[in-house]
């Protein structure tokens, strides 16, 4: 089933809360961002696996803008299996910024053509994470990991564009990494005991 924020439901927040398995969130493209002043609720919670949050096609913007203007929470994003979140620029209005997403023990999970300009995702025990085609650019100036992966399997991170920040991958197995841009990065790519 697909769910229009501003038609069927005032927010993404409230949009999420009531999908099911399978279903697509579609949010506009607009210079109008989703935050707190528009009714949004941080973090933006994923009840139900296998959801789909993407941009609606066309528009006035190249990406639906969310403004995390919370700064007593710790992600932007609360996923779960099987998440695919896509065609988002995701930004925090406050210097305590927020990670875009903390997973642990999940699978199959998806950030596709993102531009994150707040830490970006760290996770454990992962299996099948694809990063693709996102630009990572934490603001405020400090180093940040951009994609940061322990103890998972079956992670791709492929045409992603990381300026000030890094990609980490530790114990981990068929890992990925291709096609990427590092500017300015701490170190780049941390690889350690992969296979």
């Amino acid at each position: 089933q697909d769910i229009s924020v501003g038609i069927d439901y005032p927010t993404i927040s409230d949009a999420l809360q009531h999908t099911q398995v399978g279903d697509t969130v579609w949010a506009n493209r607009s210079p109008v961002a989703y935050s707190t002043k528009s009714g949004e609720r941080f973090p933006l919670i994923f009840p139900v696996a296998g959801v789909k949050l993407k941009a609606a096609y066309g528009g006035a913007a190249p990406y639906a803008i969310i403004v995390m203007d919370s700064a007593n929470q710790l992600s932007v994003f609360e996923v779960n299996n099987g998440v695919r979140i896509e065609g988002f620029q995701i930004k925090s209005s406050t210097k305590k910024a927020p990670q875009l997403a903390s997973l642990q023990g999940l699978s199959d999970v998806a950030f596709i053509d993102c531009n994150v300009q707040t830490p970006g995702i760290v996770g454990q025990g992962l299996v099948r994470l694809t990063v693709h085609g996102c630009s990572f650019f934490p603001l405020y100036g400090f180093p940040a990991q951009a994609i940061g992966v322990f103890f998972s399997s079956d992670v791709v991170a492929s045409g992603n564009s990381i300026t000030n920040s890094k990609i980490v991958f530790s114990d981990s197995v068929r890992v990925t990494i291709e096609e990427n841009i590092i500017v300015d990065g701490e170190y780049g790519i941390q690889i350690d005991d992969n296979s």
